[in-house]
C-alpha cells in the first residue's frame, strides 16, 4: 500500500513550499487577495445599503454599479500602457492608495446622501485603484516565475482572487 504524505500522491505538496521563495509572486498573491478582498466588500456592502437604505431594487444597484465596473476597465486598459514606464510596483501601490481613499469616501456616506454626490465618488475612486492594482498584482507575481512553474504561479494567484473575494465578503458586516 502506498503511503500519501502532505496531502499529494507521491509525498509531493501540491504547492511545493520553494514556491514562496518568490518574493514577487507572494507579494503579488498578497496584493490580489487584499484588493480583491476590499473591492468585493464594497460590492456587498454598498449592495446591501443601495436596497436596504436606499429601497433600490436589484436593478438598480446593479446599473448603479456599472461606472465603477467600466472604471475597473479603464483602469486596466490604462496600467497596461503605463506599466513599461512606471513598473508595477508603482503602480500597484498607487492602486492600493486610491482604494484605500476611495473606502475611506465611502465610509463617510450618510444615509441622506444621494447616489451621484454620496456613492459615486467613492465607487470611482475604488475602481480606477482596481484597475491599476489586478494588472499590477498580476505582472508582479508572474515576473519572476520560471516557464515550468507559471500554471502554477497563476493557480495561486487565482486562488488569491477566489480566497480574497470570500474574506471581502465575509469580513464586511
Amino acid at each position: 500500500m502506498r503511503r500519501i504524505v502532505s496531502g499529494a500522491p507521491g509525498g509531493r505538496p501540491l504547492l511545493p513550499p520553494p514556491t514562496w521563495r518568490s518574493r514577487s509572486l507572494a507579494a503579488g498573491a498578497a496584493v490580489m487577495l487584499g484588493a480583491t478582498g476590499i473591492l468585493v466588500g464594497t460590492f456587498f456592502l454598498n449592495s446591501l445599503y443601495l436596497q436596504d437604505v436606499v429601497g433600490a431594487s436589484a436593478l438598480r444597484v446593479g446599473l448603479e454599479f456599472l461606472p465603477l465596473v467600466a472604471v475597473i476597465g479603464l483602469g486596466a486598459y490604462l496600467t497596461s500602457r503605463l506599466l513599461p514606464r512606471a513598473g508595477s510596483r508603482v503602480l500597484a501601490v498607487a492602486g492600493l492608495l486610491l482604494m484605500g481613499a476611495g473606502a475611506l469616501l465611502l465610509s463617510g456616506v450618510s444615509t441622506q446622501a444621494g447616489y451621484l454626490t454620496g456613492l459615486l465618488p467613492g465607487l470611482l475612486v475604488i475602481g480606477t485603484g482596481a484597475g491599476l492594482v489586478f494588472p499590477a498584482a498580476t505582472v508582479t507575481a508572474m515576473s519572476h516565475i520560471a516557464e515550468d512553474r507559471a500554471g502554477l504561479a497563476s493557480g495561486l494567484m487565482t486562488a488569491a482572487h477566489k480566497v480574497g473575494a470570500a474574506w471581502g465578503s465575509r469580513c464586511s458586516p
